[in-house]
């Protein structure tokens, strides 16, 4: 049992310092068999409107690079379906981002009906940005929630002011994704 224990840890530890790296199936059924799963929504495409949902995440580990432009004020949402019980724990949001000068993206994480409309937040955040791209993470303490049928994840970007454009890159070099704990069974 204590050996369960120490593998726990470790478990724990690889998901927080190696955030978007692709994890083994071995490994993700590990975490089913403990009773928590980390579930990664990978940015796929650009983001879109806040208003409707439009899936741009996958769960997969990406395989094409893309990027998308985030103006000064502008709000633009990252939107993955989810449905089911998860469990209260850490979640992670990750960016790739770079700006044509200092500045900052705040994000807000909530979970919506299938409409969009947000039933609850479950976290939110600000990353400083600089001219040259590099990964900005923020991690912090989501509650429990439950996902509706045909519910989503969704992920709104805004960014400040003191810069005019914000870049968001995506892809096998630039993961920019967020993720939140699944609660898979009692064990």
């Amino acid at each position: 049992m204590q050996g369960r224990g120490i593998y726990a840890v470790i478990a724990v530890f690889f998901i927080l310092t190696a955030y978007a790296a692709p994890v083994s199936v071995s490994f993700f059924s590990y975490q089913a068999e403990n009773g928590f799963l980390y579930y990664v929504f990978f940015e796929s495409s650009p983001a879109s409107s806040c208003a409707k949902p439009s899936v741009n995440t996958q769960l997969s580990y990406p395989s094409t690079s893309g990027s998308f432009v985030l103006r000064g004020g502008q709000t633009l949402c990252l939107w993955a379906t989810a449905q089911g019980a998860f469990s209260g724990g850490t979640c992670v949001v990750i960016l790739y981002a770079s700006s044509t000068a200092p500045g900052s993206i705040t994000f807000t994480l909530s979970v919506t009906n299938s409409a969009g409309a947000p039933i609850a937040t479950l976290g939110s955040g600000s990353l400083s940005t600089s001219t040259t791209q590099k990964e900005l993470s923020s991690t912090f303490s989501c509650p429990s929630f439950t996902a509706p049928a045909g519910g989503y994840l969704k992920l709104s970007l805004t960014a400040s002011k003191s810069a005019k454009s914000y870049t968001v890159y995506f892809g096998p070099a630039a993961p920019t994704d967020f993720q939140v704990v699944k609660s898979e069974n009692g064990a």
